[in-house]
């Protein structure tokens, strides 16, 4: 049975997303580095779809937005702020425990959003601050031009594969920062906006999922001789296939007040912030191979575990509230 906009919008659900986006971007990062342990490939493979994800959730939410210049001026400045304060935070203390200034707190704060230094994830940061730009463009488009979103999609997948071609061959998206491939989180925040839009809703499609979720494992594996790298399947068919069925089949259920998603929602941006920092300390303090083949499952439970507990901590600490709000 459909389900009216209104309550799409009240849906728990699109956070029940963002939390499995968020934990399977700690998949990603702790079993990056250890691909030749087939448990690690599987269950990093499994969450390659996790930042198509976010980027589906932010076309979700913000298709039904203002969509003003203020608005996203408003949006861009509090990313800004968040960004800024996280770098400043890292400088004091490295220059607190160094002694000296050896690197510029704007040196930091810039690297953030191109992928490099401390805070190199924030590079999504960096992204969704495009996104922001061209956000009144699409509100006015699909105001005014017939199915506009369907048109641009249909461009913009026929790009991505024209792009994924490429990189098979000569790995020609290597040479470009994941901040500016616009192509593939325009496409999947396409995808989320019509999610919404459209209503597109199906619990029964369970079945597809674990097939396109196999395909795309089987895929990248067989591909991994000419493509090493998570991020450049983003822009293949089975990819957006799995991510688009996988949203589909989570917000087609009606989640209301859900205290323990509710919790786990607020703990996203603390838990992006410092998941990395957990995970190099955890490798750092734990033998390599203590769980032998499973080790890879273990750490990502264990990761997972402190960098949920540290977020909730975090959060209690005054202030935290306003910092991690953007």
């Amino acid at each position: 049975m459909p389900l009216n906009t209104s309550a799409i919008q009240r849906n728990q659900a699109i956070d029940l997303l963002k939390i499995i986006a968020m934990l399977g971007v700690i998949s990603l990062h702790c079993n990056m580095d250890r691909l030749d342990n087939p448990v690690a490939f599987v269950l990093s493979r499994i969450a390659g779809i996790s930042v198509p994800l976010f980027f589906m959730v932010s076309g979700f939410l913000l298709i039904e937005k203002d969509g003003s210049w203020r608005y996203s001026i408003r949006k861009i400045w509090g990313i800004v702020r968040f960004v800024f304060i996280c770098s400043f935070i890292f400088w004091l203390v490295h220059v607190i425990h160094h002694r000296q200034i050896d690197i510029l707190l704007f040196q930091v704060l810039f690297n953030s959003f191109i992928q490099k230094g401390p805070f190199w994830m924030f590079w999504y940061f960096g992204a969704m601050c495009l996104l922001y730009i061209l956000l009144p463009l699409i509100k006015w488009g699909d105001k005014h031009i017939d199915h506009f979103l369907p048109k641009m999609i249909l461009l913009l997948v026929c790009l991505d594969f024209i792009v994924f071609i490429m990189t098979f061959s000569f790995r020609w998206e290597y040479s470009v920062i994941q901040s500016f491939r616009i192509w593939n989180w325009l496409t999947y925040f396409s995808f989320g906006a019509i999610i919404h839009k459209y209503q597109v809703i199906d619990r029964r499609i369970t079945p597809l999922v674990v097939v396109s979720m196999l395909l795309f494992v089987g895929f990248v594996y067989f591909c991994q001789s000419a493509i090493d790298g998570i991020e450049y399947f983003f822009t293949s068919p089975l990819c957006m296939i799995y991510a688009s069925l996988l949203f589909i089949l989570v917000v087609s259920h009606q989640i209301i007040h859900n205290r323990y998603i509710t919790l786990l929602s607020d703990l996203f941006l603390p838990v992006y912030t410092i998941h990395y920092f957990v995970i190099k300390a955890w490798h750092w303090a734990v033998d390599a191979q203590y769980a032998g083949l499973v080790t890879p499952l273990v750490d990502f439970l264990a990761i997972s575990l402190l960098s949920l507990s540290l977020s909730f901590i975090i959060m209690r600490v005054p202030l935290s509230k306003q910092i991690f709000r953007i």
